[in-house]
């Protein structure tokens, strides 16, 4: 969350991915995209499954390719299997801040805040953001 919370205030283009050990489509990870005003490139174009490589029959997305909106997909996918558990994500991103305002994240509203706040309540890494 305090990943999502530096988005939000971020003045720059951000670009939030790795491993959240979450599946994309869990709260938490909902949230994290509504905070932090993101897009996750899967939307509309597949699942991406990258966890657990070495078991075909029981894979999910628990890695994620979060982008603000400057930001534009041209590909995307993941990788072959390198012997680790996760299957290696990728992107092709452009650059294109003059088409921003055509695909706007979700903002997040008071409730979303709170959460987000309370989640972060329990560590003392709130203050480097002034929340």
């Amino acid at each position: 969350m305090l990943t999502a919370i530096a988005s939000n205030k971020s003045k720059i283009p951000v670009i939030v991915l790795g491993d959240f050990n979450d599946v994309a489509w869990s709260h938490s990870t909902q949230l994290t995209k509504t905070v932090g005003k993101l897009l996750d490139l899967r939307i509309g174009r597949g699942f991406y499954s990258t966890y657990h490589a070495q078991y075909p029959l029981m894979r999910w997305p628990l890695d994620h390719i979060l982008i603000s909106p400057e930001f534009r997909l041209k590909k995307a996918g993941t990788g072959a299997d390198f012997e680790s558990d996760h299957f290696p994500s990728w992107a092709v991103l452009t650059y294109e801040p003059k088409l921003a305002e055509k695909q706007k994240p979700k903002e997040p509203n008071d409730e979303g805040w709170k959460e987000a706040k309370k989640q972060l309540k329990s560590t003392d890494l709130k203050s480097l953001l002034d929340i």
